[in-house]
């Protein structure tokens, strides 16, 4: 008997919550993030146009506080169990892609609701990654070493000199003069010994 009404109980139980589950499921509201290739660039998901993997999707309350933070696959992503009040939506885009128009949204979700949030996507061209390359470190440069310069020496040029033939007076003048003189005294003495004896003798005479 005990266990027949345990088992009682417990159905009971099950019952109650399977009954509550669909009031409290249409209580809260739920949101759809895509993101699509915006290929004419109107802000507007149009036919055709494919949706783009990649990023992430953040939700957050009106207080910024953040709800869910769910990667974006190839399809659409349904957040669900939102408690309804205001939110904000996000969206940051995968490598190589950026939104067009805002990238957060806005919204007002009510009880049992589901709203659908399209990001339009266009495609930018990856920045040049820049390596860093080690600059060389700077080699010290010989210093010129100072050599002697030879020093010139001015030397004058032998100047040719014409030699003089200076003549040496010679004695012969000399010797021809003291001939001279010699021959005059002879005469004189030579006359002074004949006028002499003639003078004698014009002396004597009475």
């Amino acid at each position: 008997m005990r266990q027949l009404r345990t088992l009682g109980a417990l159905m009971l139980i099950v019952l109650t919550l399977l009954t509550a589950a669909p009031a409290v499921l249409a209580d809260t509201a739920a949101i759809s993030v895509a993101a699509y290739l915006d290929e004419n660039g109107n802000g507007k998901l149009d036919e055709g146009e494919p949706t783009v993997a990649g990023g992430e999707v953040t939700v957050a309350d009106m207080d910024g506080n953040m709800v869910a933070l769910v990667p974006l696959g190839d399809t659409s992503l349904t957040i669900e169990q939102l408690d309804p009040g205001q939110y904000t939506v996000a969206l940051a885009p995968a490598e190589g892609f950026a939104v067009v128009g805002q990238d957060q949204i806005l919204t007002v979700l009510s009880g049992g609701a589901t709203l659908n949030i399209n990001f339009g996507l266009t495609a930018v061209a990856a920045e040049p990654t820049i390596e860093e390359t080690e600059e060389p470190e700077p080699t010290a440069t010989p210093q010129p070493v100072a050599t002697a310069t030879p020093i010139k020496i001015a030397t004058s040029e032998p100047t040719a000199t014409t030699a003089r033939a200076t003549v040496a007076p010679t004695a012969a003048p000399a010797a021809e003069s003291q001939g001279g003189l010699a021959r005059v005294s002879g005469i004189l003495v030579a006359l002074v010994a004949l006028v002499l004896p003639l003078g004698v003798r014009m002396l004597r005479r009475p």
